[in-house]
């Protein structure tokens, strides 16, 4: 067992400190990437520019078509009888020839525009040809124009318009010939206002380079293409233009800066993300730094406590050393006490190292105690018998009260050394002259309670659990001279775990503290 904030809890937390800044770096440095990509992707550039290129080539050659509508609605006429030329033809387009194919399909009346063919037309027997396969793919109940370009027409194209029949009038197709040129130039013309809002062609703006007509066997028919247009996009139209390909091409100067700063919402997610990844990162890096840093400084404190507490026991067995070798020592009485002071800070010295052994020990190798029943009564003996030389040393008292029938389950080792520490912390902050009481009792069903009370100044309640985490200590005892490593409760705590059991201060009944370690019982046989 290990409570959550024990040492070696904190001794695996220290490795991850370096990687996690390491970790935050890494994180940063993906979320500037990120974001400078959101913002100069050349990938999603050329993506937008190509999408815009296909819909503007799209919305081109629907405005073609509605255009060659209104282009037959006004030069040819609407209702049957002599093929007549609008007054307003020559101001629209210079229409080389009208004609109109019978309800039967098997003549075609021709007529030519005076002076305006600057090629001879062709031949009728084609024009009839070509005016029946045109009025034969377009539909029942809709007037509806097409557009036809073919290598027979030579310089001219054909626009035809296809009128249903009714009650009183065969379905009939009108149509007229005009220079390529000119027929595609009022069709496919840029326009001269500014389009809806609703329309991509304001977005790109088009020029003279932007957009160009072919047939569908390669022949240049309209327009041209810059060569520094790097977007592209080519249109088949159906219905009124089939037998074209529209193209139209784009640089990125012709696209606002806005449309090309747009992201998608996955992008914006994974940004977002990393960002939020960064910012904890970061947050567990600066606690990690914090913690590396507190701990820092409570290793300093503990450097400093075990030296004075290294210091002190150490030059006490000199100086009595010293003396017996002198033979300064006044009677035998004299010796006796400095051999016992020697001995009394020896075994200080021992549970001193014992203390830091077993801290040391436990954040790397697990603890593997003996549990066996264990006498109370023997062991609380043994335990006073460790420390009766501190204790007259600092003019206290020690007293074991106990059932020479209790017997807890534990390790003797470590159970007498939980019980020095416990005793030993009374003694160094507890009130001179005081009386500790080490004893024990029955707790809850199966457990037993080893209690050591002191007469001190108490823990206040606030406090009572943080003094148990390694190097911790009271602010008030921190300056004083009964200063302590601060491992002592802490190894308490540790032993307690192994032996699964648990430990905690409370307010003795006369004021002071009294520490509970409580064991299991053994199981009667």
């Amino acid at each position: 067992m290990r409570a959550s904030g024990d040492w070696g809890g904190r001794r695996s937390w220290r490795p991850w400190h370096s990687r996690l800044w390491i970790l935050a770096a890494a994180l940063g440095a993906a979320s500037i990437f990120s974001s400078v990509a959101l913002v100069h992707s050349s990938y999603q550039h050329r993506a937008v520019v190509r999408l815009l290129a296909q819909s503007t080539a799209e919305q081109v050659v629907d405005r073609a078509a509605a255009r060659l509508q209104v282009l037959a609605a006004r030069l040819l006429p609407p209702v049957e009888g002599e093929v007549t030329r609008p007054s307003s033809a020559a101001a629209l387009l210079p229409v080389s020839a009208w004609f109109r194919l019978d309800p039967a399909g098997s003549k075609l009346t021709l007529i030519p525009a005076a002076g305006a063919a600057l090629h001879p037309l062709p031949a009728e027997s084609l024009l009839s040809q070509l005016a029946r396969a045109a009025a034969g793919s377009e539909g029942d109940s809709l007037v509806a124009a097409r557009l036809t370009v073919a290598p027979a027409l030579g310089d001219y194209a054909m626009v035809t318009e296809w009128r249903p029949g009714d009650s009183e009038l065969p379905p009939r197709v009108s149509g007229f010939l005009a220079p390529t040129g000119a027929v595609l130039a009022a069709v496919f013309r840029l326009p001269a206002t500014a389009p809806p809002r609703d329309s991509l062609l304001g977005l790109a703006r088009l020029d003279t380079l932007s957009l160009q007509v072919m047939s569908r066997a390669g022949a240049a028919l309209f327009g041209r293409l810059g060569a520094e247009r790097s977007a592209r996009a080519t249109v088949l139209p159906r219905g009124p233009l089939e037998g074209l390909a529209v193209t139209v091409a784009l640089g990125r100067d012709q696209i606002p800066a806005a449309l090309l700063m747009s992201t998608s919402r996955t992008q914006l997610w994974q940004n977002g993300f990393l960002l939020l990844s960064t910012l904890l990162v970061i947050l567990l890096a600066v606690g990690s730094s914090r913690r590396e840093l507190q701990l820092a400084r409570a290793r300093s404190d503990f450097i400093a406590g075990v030296s004075h507490d290294l210091r002190m026991p150490l030059a006490q067995i000199l100086l009595a050393g010293e003396t017996l070798t002198l033979q300064r020592e006044r009677d035998a009485a004299d010796r006796l006490s400095l051999a016992g002071s020697i001995v009394r800070e020896a075994q200080r010295l021992i549970g001193l190292v014992d203390n830091v052994l077993l801290f040391s020990r436990s954040g790397a190798v697990a603890e593997r105690p003996r549990l066996e029943p264990v006498s109370v009564a023997a062991l609380l003996d043994d335990v006073v018998t460790a420390v009766r030389l501190s204790a007259e040393d600092a003019g206290q008292t020690v007293e074991a009260v106990a059932d020479s029938d209790l017997a807890v389950l534990g390790d003797r080792r470590l159970l007498r050394q939980a019980l020095v520490n416990l005793i030993d912390n009374a003694l160094k902050y507890g009130s001179p002259g005081q009386r500790i009481r080490l004893a024990a009792a029955p707790g809850a069903p199966g457990w037993v309670r080893l209690h050591v009370e002191d007469q001190g100044p108490g823990v206040p309640a606030d406090q009572r659990s943080r003094v148990f985490e390694p190097y911790e200590r009271l602010l008030r005892d921190q300056a004083s001279e009964r200063t302590g490593s601060g491992l002592g409760l802490a190894v308490v705590r540790h032993i307690a775990l192994v032996c699964r059991g648990r430990v905690w201060l409370e307010e003795a009944a006369g004021g002071g503290t009294r520490a509970v370690l409580e064991l299991e019982a053994p199981k009667a046989a």
